[in-house]
C-alpha cells in the first residue's frame, strides 16, 4: 500500500488560484504548493474534477498573459543609442514569442486567421443530363458535338406533383 495522497479540494483550489494569476507556470506552481510535476500530471490524468478545474485555470492563465502582453507592448522603450536599440529588439522578440505562444495555445482567441466553415447542403434538381460517354476515338476521328439545343437530353421536370416531359 502506498503513501496517503496529498490531494484535497483545498489544495486543488490553491493550485488553480495560483495558476489563474498568471505569475507562475505549472512547474513553479507545483513547487509553491509542495508537490512534484509528476504528481500534478498524475492527478490531471486520474481525477476528472481536478483536470477540469486546472483546464479552466489554465484558460484564465493564458487570458491573463494576453492582457499583460498588451501592457508589456505599451511600455516605453527609448531608442537612442545602440544599447537601446538592442533593448528594443529584445522587447520586440519577447512580444512576438508571447504572441506566437498564445496563437498556438488559444487559436480561437489569439490565432492569425479565422476559420469560418459551414455545413450547407443544396438540393438543386438536375434538369440537364450529360450526354452518354463516347468510346475512345480512333486516330483521325473527330468528336461529334450537338449541333443544336434540341440534341441535348433533358430530364422530366416535376411541378405540383405532376410529371411534365419535354
Amino acid at each position: 500500500m502506498g503513501r496517503p495522497t496529498k490531494y484535497s479540494k483545498s489544495l486543488c483550489a490553491k493550485i488553480c488560484h495560483t495558476l489563474e494569476t498568471g505569475h507562475l507556470n505549472i512547474e513553479q506552481t507545483c513547487e509553491s504548493v509542495g508537490i512534484t510535476c509528476e504528481t500534478f500530471y498524475a492527478w490531471r490524468w486520474a481525477k476528472a474534477d481536478f483536470s477540469e478545474a486546472v483546464a479552466r485555470a489554465l484558460k484564465r492563465h493564458y487570458e491573463v498573459i494576453g492582457e499583460r502582453l498588451l501592457d508589456y507592448a505599451e511600455q516605453n522603450v527609448i531608442v537612442g543609442d545602440k544599447s537601446d536599440n538592442a533593448r528594443a529588439r529584445v522587447h520586440d522578440t519577447r512580444i512576438k514569442a508571447r504572441q506566437w505562444f498564445l496563437s498556438k495555445i488559444m487559436p480561437a482567441t489569439y490565432g492569425d486567421k479565422l476559420d469560418i466553415t459551414a455545413d450547407v447542403t443544396f438540393n438543386v434538381p438536375s434538369i440537364i443530363t450529360p450526354a452518354p460517354i463516347q468510346p475512345a476515338l480512333k486516330p483521325g476521328q473527330q468528336h461529334k458535338l450537338p449541333s443544336s439545343p434540341q440534341d441535348v437530353v433533358v430530364e422530366s421536370q416535376v411541378t405540383n406533383n405532376q410529371s411534365v416531359s419535354d
